[in-house]
């Protein structure tokens, strides 16, 4: 399941629009399913993949399982036109941090048990399984898309590849692009549309992999920023 079992609906569209992509991204790990209802809707059949595909998204999951650190901007355009952005940090299996620049206060962090989110920096966290997110289909010890998302499409252009992906239950409508350099695999942004059709794009900017960030980032307390285990 890929869908987030409660959010409360006092937040302005907005707000949950940034939380949601957010959380779909890896940046990423997104994003916008959040905001759409949760009631699971007809979805047409996702096409069969040829050979070629097949092996593309196999490409694509074993280039995730050896990505293990990864840090970088990222800016992110809603469905409203408004253009946010902020640092990234990615410590797989399990750990990534997104933190939204000024004047934006939203910080998201999974710490490999929870995906946390604060709303700012007066705001009691809110807590979701990691399991029960779409982010641990990115940040899973083993990726397999073909196995725990529905490829709904594969296109390569010159030196980009596009794998399209959904939720196999149809609890989470809407989709999501993962958009790739080739054939190095980088990942450069990701695109969501949700079940209404409402587009959310993230883009990652001067990322650097291998860069071990370090735990304090992905540990986060009710009422201030992160700390250190000890």
């Amino acid at each position: 399941m890929l869908t987030m079992t409660k959010y409360t609906t006092s937040h302005s569209s907005r707000q949950r629009s940034l939380v949601a992509a957010a959380v779909f991204a890896i940046a990423l790990l997104v994003v916008v399913f959040i905001a759409a209802p949760f009631a699971a809707s007809a979805q047409a059949a996702a096409p069969a993949l040829t050979s070629a595909q097949i092996a593309d998204v196999d490409r694509v999951s074993g280039y995730l399982n050896s990505l293990k650190h990864m840090e970088g901007a990222f800016w992110q355009k809603g469905p409203d036109g408004t253009i946010t952005d902020g640092q990234f940090h990615l410590r797989r299996p399990g750990r990534i941090r997104f933190e939204y620049a000024a004047p934006q206060e939203l910080l998201v962090v999974a710490d490999g048990t929870w995906v946390i989110i604060k709303e700012d920096a007066d705001a009691t966290p809110q807590r979701y399984p990691l399991y029960a997110t779409p982010l641990n289909l990115l940040l899973t010890d083993n990726v397999n898309l073909r196995k725990d998302a529905e490829v709904r499409n594969v296109e390569q252009l010159p030196g980009t590849l596009k794998v399209t992906l959904a939720d196999p239950s149809g609890e989470a409508p809407g989709d999501i692009t993962l958009i790739l350099d080739d054939p190095t695999l980088k990942l450069r942004q990701w695109i969501v549309n949700d079940a209404q059709g409402l587009q959310t794009i993230v883009v990652l900017q001067n990322t650097k992999e291998g860069v071990k960030a370090d735990n304090a980032l992905f540990v986060m307390r009710d009422k201030s920023g992160p700390q250190k285990k000890r």
